[in-house]
């Protein structure tokens, strides 16, 4: 477990000297990972010294719990909040996935600092910031789970839905730079260089999405089978 480490107050950090280490501290650790990033290069790049770094936020594992932990909280309260205010399972759903698409274009660095602790098994991480996970990853259990006992979805394991709706949106932001460079290779290569707004990824992945989860009025597994339920909730 990483506890949590001395840092600057929680909040919207105010003093000019933080945002910039934080800034670039954020650019750092999304292309090097924590332990690539140094905090010489990221206070150089700030323009200060590393003694005026440490002194403003703290060693190197604050640096970090001050740049993920509000993207994490963030991102969890925002699910929550678009989520709830729909009435229906499938417009709970499509908040959802746009809550998280419209952060991933206005944090483009939120999806390889989390690819890579997603690889690393959240090493870097406080239970803090592993319960804002888990608040994104139950705001879309609850919504299809609602979806499935209301008989608005089929009844599908949910943990590959989570895995294929989550994995596919954070892949497909934190894979832009590999697809622009894929695309150099030459105009019979079938990959988009670039990545569309989020509101046609949003559209796409809920078409997509909604093609195999809706259900029908002769499906067997559209609500009603608690069993069911329960098993593919774990």
């Amino acid at each position: 477990m990483v506890k949590p480490s001395r840092s600057i107050a929680r909040g919207t950090p105010t003093n000019p000297v933080v945002v910039r280490i934080l800034d670039c501290a954020q650019t750092h650790f999304a292309r090097f990972g924590y332990e690539g990033a140094r905090v010489d290069e990221i206070a150089r790049d700030a323009g200060i010294n590393k003694a005026t770094l440490y002194y403003q936020v703290g060693d190197k594992a604050a640096l970090y719990h001050a740049v993920v932990g509000p993207l994490l909280e963030r991102m969890a309260d925002d699910v929550e909040r678009k989520v709830n205010r729909e009435p229906t399972a499938e417009s709970r759903l499509r908040a959802y996935v746009g809550s998280l698409a419209q952060l991933l274009v206005q944090q483009r660095d939120l999806a390889p600092l989390l690819l890579r602790e997603a690889v690393d098994g959240g090493e870097h991480l406080t239970d803090a910031m592993v319960g804002n996970i888990a608040r994104v990853n139950q705001a879309l259990r609850i919504v299809l789970n609602d979806g499935i006992s209301q008989g608005e979805f089929r009844a599908v394991d949910i943990l590959t839905l989570q895995s294929l709706v989550v994995g596919g949106l954070f892949f497909y932001a934190g894979a832009a730079p590999l697809r622009a460079r894929v695309a150099t290779l030459g105009s019979h290569v079938a990959l988009r260089a670039g990545s569309i707004p989020a509101h046609r990824l949003v559209d796409t992945v809920m078409d997509l999405v909604l093609r195999g989860i809706v259900s029908t009025r002769d499906d067997p597994l559209a609500g009603g089978d608690d069993d069911a339920l329960t098993i593919r909730s774990n």
